[in-house]
């Protein structure tokens, strides 16, 4: 997985969100590195939660499972809601990071395209 550092170590916690453990990070090409922090308050450690690829279950048997995009997608959440690029740079962001993964293009681009067409709902 070039481009990722980082240990990806998330805990699934209610059935539908993931907590990530660890500082995890994706180097783009275009923006360079793109970091996950983690905060600490005295003992107690803060990380990102996320619901990871919301790949709808029809679509599992041709595009492949959440779990199989997991760190490009909490890359992804986290960048839209941090808000620190604009949305089409973040969905871009999340192909190159799929086909970082070694994503087959062509599902790249339809993980691509569903969060074109159905992200903005998140964004706004």
């Amino acid at each position: 997985m070039r481009n990722f550092s980082g240990h990806f170590d998330s805990r699934f916690i209610d059935g539908r969100k993931w907590l990530l453990l660890s500082r995890f990070s994706y180097r783009d090409e275009k923006f360079g590195e793109l970091s996950i922090p983690q905060i600490t308050r005295g003992e107690k450690l803060y990380g990102f939660v996320t619901d990871g690829a919301s790949i709808p279950r029809f679509a599992w048997p041709i595009i492949g499972t959440p779990e199989q995009f997991d760190m490009a997608a909490v890359i992804h959440d986290y960048l839209y809601c941090v808000k620190c690029f604009s949305r089409r740079d973040c969905d871009e962001i999340l192909r190159r990071a799929l086909l970082d993964m070694d994503c087959p293009k062509w599902k790249a681009e339809v993980m691509f395209c569903a969060v074109r067409l159905f992200g903005g709902s998140v964004w706004d």
